[in-house]
């Protein structure tokens, strides 16, 4: 059985900890990033089924973000 990988792109410490937690516990492979850069570079490294995209954050907004996966 395999596990589904889903990444978590969040700038507010406290939210991104209360999902992480959530998915871990209902099976889910977890990883996580606290802004728009990360977040693109560990989507390219995990290759995540479910990207869960937080659209205000600094550096790099959940559009742009989106905008560069779209891209690639």
């Amino acid at each position: 059985m395999t596990t589904q990988k889903i990444l978590i792109v969040e700038d507010e410490k406290a939210l991104r900890e209360m999902y992480v937690q959530k998915f871990l516990l209902a099976g889910f492979m977890v990883e996580e990033a606290a802004n728009g850069h990360a977040g693109l570079a560990l989507s390219g490294e995990i290759l995540p089924d479910l990207i869960l995209l937080d659209i205000r954050m600094p550096l790099m907004s959940g559009d742009e973000m989106l905008e560069q996966l779209r891209s690639q």
